[in-house]
């Protein structure tokens, strides 16, 4: 099934839930009990398995944990570790990296500092109707970093 198409039922779901809502707002827990009847239009994009949604719920509370983890660097709080895809001959891997260990490789902080740059792309486009949000960001610096680490 195409995701335009999954999509569209997303978007049903979600005014047929908020519909029903009096805040005007849907919970991701509203979503499941709208998709568990196995004739709900959502009920394939979800594992109902427990057995494995278990174990990816474990993993995802592992992810939590990991992204929990900082230090304190110059009066801030600073994440520990980062989760970077990295190049390898099989293809891509994926996986968490210590702050401290990105530091010491120019392989690993140039894949970080493109990641950023990334997520400020995509903050820019998510938020970009607030403009007065953006006026923070010092736009020659991400430039600069933009060339710097393309």
């Amino acid at each position: 099934m195409s995701f335009i198409k999954i999509a569209d039922k997303v978007r049903d779901a979600y005014d047929e839930i908020e519909s029903k809502s009096k805040s005007g707002r849907v919970t991701p827990q509203e979503i499941v009990e709208y998709a568990e009847p196995e004739d709900s239009p959502l009920h394939n994009q979800f594992e109902w398995n427990d057995k494995i949604a278990g174990h990816h719920f474990r993993v995802w509370q592992a992810r939590g944990l990991i992204n929990k983890m900082t230090f304190e660097a110059n009066d801030s709080k600073v994440r520990e570790y980062h989760n970077l895809v990295v190049e390898v001959k099989e293809g891509k891997d994926r996986g968490y990296y210590k702050t401290s260990t990105i530091m010491k490789s120019e392989d690993l902080k140039g894949i970080l500092m493109r990641q950023m740059l990334k997520e400020l792309k995509e903050m820019e486009r998510k938020y970009g109707m607030y403009a007065e949000l953006f006026e923070i960001l010092d736009k020659k610096k991400i430039k600069k970093y933009q060339v710097m680490y393309s």
